[in-house]
């Protein structure tokens, strides 16, 4: 397993747990230096600045030696930065291929200077999201440009509550995060296609805007397929279109079996 971290970025996360927005980052490092203690260490004891632990023997240990590699969710500008100090790899959720670029320079750059690791293993591999659905059909591919219009359209407005009462977010700097000028909802298909981090067409297509990240320097891809409404069924047709033609395009030497695709999607 790999453990992915993230302090949150919605109002509707952070205010169901009643979390001060200005301790957040805080008590995500002390988290991530509980959890590394916990697996590497007989007895776990922290005194920390907002958690304290006394002597506790926690068990099962992990069987990945010293422990699973962990990522970072990042979307914004410096969390980038603070992922690369950290040792730990980047679960980018940034919409705007410019802006992944450049936050791929500045993690490479702290990676390089790295001062406050705190896994035992550093994790250096960078992860971008994509809306992906493989179609073989222009009414599959409506679908698939119909989910993420929605998404697009409506995931903006989770951010909205930490502009007005955190100022964690300025509009300009959402807009830019997801590349659109206007409204997703008024996007045409054609505008949608040309989306740099939306991967909806044929095979052939989705496999051109991979190579693109694959150039680019990106460790790994999160395919985003639940984009929207987009029907269960279409979703798994899709999965499988994805381990019968995109899985073997990158790595030919893997063959995806129906069964392990089928549980990939559950």
């Amino acid at each position: 397993m790999d453990l992915g971290t993230g302090r949150s970025t919605t109002a509707q996360e952070l205010d169901g747990f009643n979390v001060d927005y200005d301790r957040t980052r805080d008590e995500v490092r002390e988290a991530l230096q509980i959890i590394v203690k916990a697996w590497t260490e007989d007895i776990l004891e922290y005194d920390g600045k907002i958690m304290k632990i006394p002597p506790r023997r926690v068990v099962p240990k992990p069987i990945q030696k010293p422990h699973p590699p962990m990522w970072m969710a990042c979307v914004a500008p410096e969390s980038y930065q603070m992922a690369g100090d950290r040792g730990l790899g980047v679960l980018s959720f940034n919409f705007n291929w410019e802006q992944v670029q450049k936050s791929m320079e500045s993690y490479r750059a702290s990676c390089a200077t790295r001062s406050d690791q705190i896994p035992k293993v550093v994790n250096e591999e960078f992860a971008g999201v994509a809306i992906m659905h493989v179609a073989e059909n222009k009414e599959e591919e409506a679908i698939g440009l119909d989910g993420a219009r929605w998404f697009l359209h409506n995931v903006a407005k989770l951010f909205e509550p930490l502009v007005v009462k955190n100022n964690l977010y300025s509009y300009e700097y959402l807009r830019n995060v997801f590349a659109m000028e206007a409204d997703p909802k008024e996007a045409t298909d054609a505008q949608l296609k040309e989306h740099h981090m939306v991967a909806v067409g044929n095979p052939d297509e989705v496999m051109r805007k991979l190579e693109r990240f694959q150039a680019a320097g990106l460790s790994q891809v999160i395919c985003f397929k639940q984009a929207g409404r987009i029907p269960h069924a279409n979703i798994m047709r899709s999965i499988k279109r994805v381990g019968q033609h995109i899985i073997p395009y990158f790595n030919p030497h893997r063959t995806i079996a129906s069964d392990d695709i089928r549980a990939a999607a559950l």
